[in-house]
């Protein structure tokens, strides 16, 4: 099966490759924090203390997703030992809440041992996920960094004023031989190089990958093997005002694509039998192995604070991890299903740091369906936490 993934996607990922060896200058990107955390000191100890507090509610009125609420906090508190200059190891825990369920729904492990040399860094346990992947939310919901913080396995980063690539492993799902599941991963590439770079005007090139599978050849299910796709590549124009109230302006085009390898229907297990029979009786809601979207917005930033307008269409779109809402399966209206989403979007964000390592964050988007003339919309709140303070070096007493 993966000899026809090779043959279809080799272009591809030969235009990835093509736009990591350009010579160009990087924009640092809007929402990372790679380069917080990590510290030049060795032989000491940190403690690491990451919290995001979070309401969420989304007011969904069309057929393709319900609407619901979010709202709970995460904590994952760590301690962290710097070997070297370039090795440290971060283990603790991860801890999800959800307000009105009296137990947690996430308390898991958190591990990582990190390697970092100038502007490379490798990363084996506990990965830099969510924002830090630089992916739109039509195929990377922004809500997982509230629900799904924690991705593991194994991470590449360049993070430099050439290039951004972030290249990663989330091994979601590891069976034993004789499991009655399949295993389940994640693979990703996000790349952005700026070729151009004049003044206060730049011009970049997002690019990403991400491949979802579903096998296993030790367990005994009878599931059929799935691999399937999200890609984009695009352009990024950005342009820094002197002065006046914004100090920047960027216009972005990203070309998306989908696509499912495989005999089996990745979708089946999150479907109602009701759903399946309906589009084995009906072509026109049968779900499709492939499909496309162009998602194209402008927006004026003041800091991380931003007001953005933009525009998504899209025929037979599923997204592997994105919001559910841009695509076009439904979550469970067996005659739900929509090939062709055309939206305008609006979205309104406000930043503002409270104090020291706290940063106060208020959202409201909206979309309007032009073929059904319906308006969803979403607002949130949220306060994060990310603090980091030194405890000291390890002292080791030597007998005489």
């Amino acid at each position: 099966m993966l000899h026809k993934v090779k043959k279809k996607y080799a272009l591809i990922f030969i235009l990835f490759l093509i736009c990591i060896k350009l010579n160009a200058i990087r924009i640092d990107p809007d929402t990372t924090q790679i380069n917080s955390i990590y510290f030049a000191d060795s032989n000491n100890f940190y403690f690491n203390f990451q919290n995001q507090n979070f309401f969420w509610n989304n007011e969904y009125f069309g057929s393709i997703a319900a609407g619901y609420t979010l709202i709970g906090y995460h904590v994952t508190p760590t301690i962290e030992y710097h070997f070297s200059n370039n090795f440290k190891v971060e283990a603790g825990v991860h801890m999800l809440k959800y307000s009105g369920v009296d137990d947690f729904s996430t308390i898991m492990p958190s591990y990582s041992a990190v390697f970092h040399n100038k502007n490379i860094s490798f990363v084996m346990g506990s990965l830099y996920g969510g924002s830090y992947h630089l992916l739109p939310d039509v195929v990377y919901n922004y809500e997982r960094n509230f629900t799904h913080n924690q991705e593991n396995g194994i991470q590449f980063r360049i993070d430099s004023k050439r290039l951004f690539l972030d290249v990663w492993f989330d091994w979601q799902t590891f069976i034993f031989r004789g499991d009655d599941k399949q295993e389940e991963f994640i693979a990703g590439v996000s790349t952005e190089p700026v070729l151009i770079k004049k003044n206060n005007f730049s011009f970049s090139t997002p690019s990403f990958m991400l491949v979802s599978h579903k096998g296993g050849q030790i367990n005994t299910v009878e599931d059929k093997i799935t691999t399937s796709f999200n890609i984009g590549s695009g352009a990024k124009f950005d342009y820094k005002f002197n002065n006046g109230f914004f100090s920047k302006i960027t216009a972005k085009t990203q070309i998306m694509l989908y696509a499912n390898e495989g005999p089996g229907n990745e979708w089946s297990d999150t479907l109602s039998a009701v759903h399946l029979y309906y589009m084995k009786m009906h072509d026109e809601f049968k779900i499709k192995s492939e499909g496309n979207g162009v998602y194209s917005n402008v927006k004026l930033s003041k800091g991380n604070s931003f007001v953005s307008l933009g525009h998504w269409y899209a025929n037979n779109f599923v997204s592997l991890v994105g919001n559910n809402i841009y695509q076009s399966l439904s979550e469970g209206i067996f005659a739900g299903n929509k090939w062709e989403r055309n939206l305008l979007t609006a979205q309104v964000y406000y930043s503002h740091r409270l104090v020291k390592y706290v940063e106060f964050g208020i959202m409201c988007e909206a979309l309007y369906d032009i073929n059904t003339m319906l308006i969803d919309y979403s607002t949130g709140v949220k306060i994060c936490v990310d603090a980091n303070f030194k405890l000291g070096k390890l002292r080791i007493n030597r007998a005489n």
